[in-house]
């Protein structure tokens, strides 16, 4: 899968943007030169990032649970 900056379009499947953001936008620490303002913009993507990755892990485990054969 590209990188962001490979990027030509959007992937048409959220789950895969979901994934683009989360390696594009990895977690880290304030840089030592870095504005307090630009470490909390930084800060406020990743925290929205984590919650899609949060979503997308909730809905592929709900998917697990209702494909084991049963009706709900």
């Amino acid at each position: 899968m590209e990188s962001l900056s490979d990027l030509t379009e959007l992937p048409r499947d959220s789950y895969e943007l979901i994934d683009l953001l989360d390696r594009s936008f990895p977690h880290r620490c304030i840089g030592q030169c870095q504005p307090e303002i630009h470490a909390h913009r930084y800060a406020g993507a990743r925290e929205l990032i984590d919650a899609l990755v949060q979503i997308k892990r909730e809905d592929l485990e709900g998917e697990q649970d209702t494909t084991d054969g049963c009706p709900a």
